[in-house]
């Protein structure tokens, strides 16, 4: 069966077109039936109000947004037993009392909201949002934690290998103070050690393990996996976020950003979804002072490092290009590296993509312990990379740089009490009216929340059933990235989402038209081929 057209349907009679939005939906909203909506939409009286103030306009993107709601829906997977996992706390409260700092009420909030999912008996799929430095990963241990002491083994899945070993020495620190065991695997773990963390994790010596994509290999096999914590969700697909859960029985599952995301966002995008948001900053913690700064005055940048790093402190300076390139007129890492070390010797070294994960390694390594104060790198740091006494983070054309990814680079820097600076070096000569706004964005706020609302209008939210991830919304009864139009909708998504969980928990699909029926399938099934 074919959908028809919006100018096909004026063809068909009256009763042809049948209702399926329920009787007490259309009267708590003042709605008309689908029919008299549409042909008022196509026949205004001379009077016309606002576009939104109009309630056979509501009407028609409600429409919308259940069939894309409902579509979501068909294409989650069913919810199955999981496995209850006991919330005594006893291991997560004897390393709390540990520790040299306390846990902000955000923090606790989150922690309650996933324990309460694992004791349910059913399987917990959250996703802990929050600002960079807020600190999720330790509210992703207390979680780890509690899975342990009921007898569970733990995996947490990360994008690189150096932020995999970035949460190997925290979590192995802290799991250390309790008796616990700790494994790493990534790509450069070889030979017999490889076999020996493979033979650990599969006989249950170890509880825990932190990898990269080498842990969705079949040759990690868990005793009793419980609990799967994937760090930055988005950088992996389905199939590679199901290759781990399915190591397990029916897996709790945790997801961590950093990337705050508007709630309307997220409810368009995965429904009615579990989440937690950790809001407040780590106590003791400063605010990054940020500067934009032309590249005309990149002399007195210079003389800022020189005095940073006569400090002990250290430096960031991340560049767009690892070379130079014919169709981009701006600086790459290589170069800046030649021209920094030109003015400071070898106090300077570069990381990028293209290094063996062995090389990146060992740079970090270097840069982390001090044998050198001076990085250059690509965005390749941009996700949780976290050395306590870097301070400055140098972002050169900014200009060209993504509102959220400007907010992630800052958050490399103001990870201690001391005081941090983020520097916005751009070329003033092309800078555009939008480049501008978000480089202003930037400066004034570290609000991450607020900065995703607006990167959300400068840029747009991307395609639901597609796979790009920005540009303008697809749909097709209303402009999503207008700010009054999210207000709007997000009212409107609400409502349409509480309505497609009942649709399809009570199996009620069956009473609604053929006509959006099968729309929200071929969506559903363009879901499915996007992930």
């Amino acid at each position: 069966m074919q959908i028809p057209s919006v100018s096909e349907l004026f063809i068909l009679k009256h009763d042809n077109i049948n209702e399926w939005i329920p009787e007490n939906i259309l009267k708590k909203n003042n709605w008309k039936s689908f029919y008299e909506s549409l042909f008022l939409i196509h026949n205004p009286s001379e009077n016309t109000a606002k576009k939104w103030e109009l309630v056979e306009f509501q009407r028609i993107c409600f429409d919308e947004l259940l069939t894309e709601q409902i579509a979501i829906r068909l294409a989650a997977p069913k919810p199955a037993e999981g496995l209850a996992i006991r919330n005594e706390r006893k291991l997560a409260n004897k390393l709390l009392s540990m520790l040299p700092f306390s846990l902000t009420d955000s923090q606790e909030a989150a922690i309650d909201d996933i324990l309460n999912d694992m004791v349910s008996g059913k399987p917990m799929a959250r996703l802990v949002q929050g600002d960079v430095a807020s600190g999720k990963t330790i509210v992703a241990i207390i979680a780890a934690l509690n899975a342990i002491e009921s007898g569970f083994q733990c995996a947490l899945l990360a994008p690189t290998g150096i932020l995999a070993r970035q949460h190997f020495e925290k979590i192995s620190r802290y799991f250390s103070m309790l008796g616990l065991k700790t494994e790493l695997l990534t790509a450069n773990e070889k030979g017999k050690k490889r076999k020996e963390i493979l033979l650990n994790i599969e006989s249950g010596i170890s509880k825990m393990l932190v990898g990269t994509h080498a842990i969705l290999t079949d040759n990690v096999k868990f005793n009793k996996l419980g609990l799967v914590i994937i760090d930055e969700q988005h950088k992996f697909g389905v199939n590679q976020r199901l290759d781990l859960i399915d190591k397990g029985a029916t897996p709790h599952i945790l997801s961590m950003t950093a990337t705050p995301i508007p709630r309307t966002v997220i409810l368009s995008q995965y429904g009615d979804i579990a989440l937690s948001s950790i809001t407040e900053k780590p106590k003791g913690r400063l605010d990054i002072v940020t500067k934009a700064v032309p590249m005309s005055r990149i002399e007195s940048v210079f003389e800022a490092i020189s005095r940073i790093i006569r400090s002990g402190e250290k430096v960031y300076w991340v560049c767009q290009l690892i070379e130079e390139s014919d169709k981009m007129d701006y600086t790459c890492v290589i170069n800046r590296r030649d021209s920094l070390k030109q003015i400071f010797g070898e106090d300077v070294e570069m990381l990028h993509g293209r290094m063996k994960e062995d090389e990146k390694g060992l740079v970090f390594e270097r840069f982390t312990t001090g044998k050198f104060h001076i990085l250059v790198s690509t965005t390749v740091i941009e996700v949780g990379v976290d050395v306590h006494d870097a301070t400055v983070i140098i972002i050169e054309n900014a200009e060209r740089f993504g509102l959220a990814q400007l907010h992630q680079l800052r958050g490399r820097v103001g990870r201690s009490d001391l005081q941090s600076y983020c520097i916005l070096l751009y070329d003033e000569r092309n800078t555009s009216k939008i480049a501008f706004e978000r480089i202003n964005t930037i400066k004034e706020t570290d609000d991450g929340f607020a900065i995703a609302e607006k990167d959300l209008i400068l840029r747009g939210g991307g395609e639901i059933f597609g796979t790009r991830q920005s540009g303008q919304k697809r749909y097709k009864t209303f402009d999503f990235n207008d700010p009054e139009t999210q207000k709007n909708v997000y009212q409107l998504l609400k409502q349409a989402s509480t309505l497609a969980s009942e649709i399809i928990n009570t199996n009620n699909l069956e009473q609604y038209t053929q006509l959006l029926k099968i729309f929200a399938k071929q969506n559903s099934e363009n879901l499915k081929k996007s992930f």
